[in-house]
């Protein structure tokens, strides 16, 4: 292809009570009040003991036959002294298991409280690895020239005043980002080529170009530049033929129209083994409502030439730069 004039702009137990008289006169009316019998002094039928014995679950207790005043008194005191130690005995295991129960159920509650906050930032983390993390990239700036590739040995071309990113096979040259290609009426940015001066009377064995077409319409805009770049870039082509326009959609979710204007030319000077061409263009409507077109020119017929289907991964490379 001719060579076009490339012009440069630019992450406890509670203690349990002891022997009878363990806590004293006051603490044993305690008792007999908690017992529910009647003082010292009073009578106490001893059948009417036994029962509270035997429902607070105590041994019944031994009945000591005395005579006279004294007699009822101490038999009172056999009685009611073991029903009132018994009673208390009750009364505080009672208040014991009251207070170990309350004292298992804190320590579960603890616990309990102890392993969901230790499981809290688990589950935080696992949460955030869950979900997978998003890829920001730094702002592009305007001499930029270089992206990610999407296609395996490939590498990426950015076009930053477009805002749009395309692979070209490894190897190939990207040129820097205020170099442009005149294509007719239509001004190329983010060019990258290859078998620069491969053979007399040709500029490059291939060439990859974006530009902004101007035109509403992809299928009109991709037929338009591919054979204004036939007319500019192949002496003698007279623009060669177009095909129907056919829709493709990239690799990134992009939808636009595809044509191929292919033909014979003659090289400006002998020498070269090339005299045919064909012009891969793929236009397609960019975020701004402008329709750009990925323009592929590539020297036929010749050893090392750009095949049809590298030129469709070229053009389903298009994506958005991000």
């Amino acid at each position: 292809m001719a060579a076009p004039g490339g012009a440069a702009s630019e992450s406890g137990a509670g203690a349990s009570p002891g022997a009878n008289g363990q806590y004293g006169a006051a603490g044993w009316q305690v008792s007999y009040a908690l017992a529910g019998v009647r003082q010292p002094g009073e009578h106490v039928d001893a059948g009417q003991a036994q029962p509270d014995a035997t429902r607070f679950g105590d041994r019944p207790t031994s009945k000591v036959q005395h005579s006279g005043a004294g007699a009822e008194k101490v038999s009172e005191s056999a009685n009611v002294v073991p029903q009132s130690d018994s009673r208390m005995r009750w009364l505080r295991g009672k208040r014991a298991g009251v207070l170990v129960v309350a004292g298992v159920a804190l320590l579960v509650a603890v616990v309990a409280g102890a392993t969901v906050l230790n499981r809290l930032p688990h589950r935080a983390t696992a949460a955030q690895r869950s979900v997978p993390p998003s890829r920001t990239e730094a702002t592009l700036g305007p001499d930029t020239t270089t992206t990610d590739a999407m296609v395996q040995g490939y590498q990426g071309v950015a076009v930053p005043a477009l805002g749009i990113g395309y692979d070209v096979p490894t190897g190939w040259i990207i040129e820097p980002a205020s170099t442009t290609w005149t294509i007719g009426g239509f001004t190329g940015h983010g060019q990258a080529d290859e078998g620069a001066h491969y053979c007399p009377g040709s500029g490059f064995r291939a060439v990859a170009t974006l530009t902004d077409s101007g035109q509403g319409d992809p299928a009109q805009a991709a037929t338009a530049v591919g054979t204004t770049a036939a007319q500019t870039s192949y002496g003698g082509s007279g623009g060669g033929t177009a095909a129907p326009a056919a829709e493709l959609t990239t690799r990134s979710g992009i939808t636009g129209q595809y044509v191929e204007t292919s033909g014979a030319w003659t090289p400006s000077r002998s020498g070269c083994s090339t005299t045919t061409f064909s012009v891969y263009t793929f236009a397609f409507r960019a975020p701004s409502g402008s329709v750009l077109v990925l323009a592929v020119l590539a020297d036929r017929g010749t050893a090392g030439e750009l095949t049809p289907a590298q030129a469709r991964e070229i053009l389903t490379s298009v994506r958005e730069l991000r």
